[in-house]
């Protein structure tokens, strides 16, 4: 004879949660400027190229988050998450990503978008304005 039983799914391992030690005010400052200069040089190295290939000064800038900005703070998470966990995971270091319950999502998602859209409304007109079309 045949039985079956039920055996619990197994959950994935989670990494306990470790308070991050304080960063000195040295290491503060260059983790906030050394990105911004990196991304100040190549910016300014490839605003020619996207002149001459007539895109706007923006593309550069977009250059530069895509080659500079993603790099070095994706690199350092997973720099910060292979000393705690010693893999590269995220695990311990990108906290609160539990999913939202769908009727969360389908409740935030709309009042999210109403509040954005109250948010923005059109510029002022004034006399130094040009007349809108009618």
């Amino acid at each position: 004879m045949i039985t079956t039983r039920t055996v619990p799914p197994i959950q994935p391992a989670r990494a306990v949660p470790i308070a991050p030690a304080q960063h000195t005010l040295v290491q503060s400052i260059v983790l906030h400027l050394l990105p911004g200069i990196l991304i100040a040089v190549v910016f300014f190295c490839s605003a020619p190229l996207a002149q001459q290939l007539q895109l706007p000064p923006f593309m550069a800038q977009c250059f530069a988050d895509l080659v500079v900005l993603v790099p070095s703070v994706l690199g350092f998470l997973f720099y910060q998450g292979y000393r705690t966990n010693g893999r590269l995971s995220l695990d311990g270091v990108a906290l609160y990503r539990d999913r939202l319950p769908w009727w969360q999502f389908v409740g935030l998602v709309p009042l999210i978008l109403v509040a954005a859209g109250g948010l923005t409304k059109p510029p002022l007109r004034n006399k130094n304005t040009l007349p809108l079309p009618r």
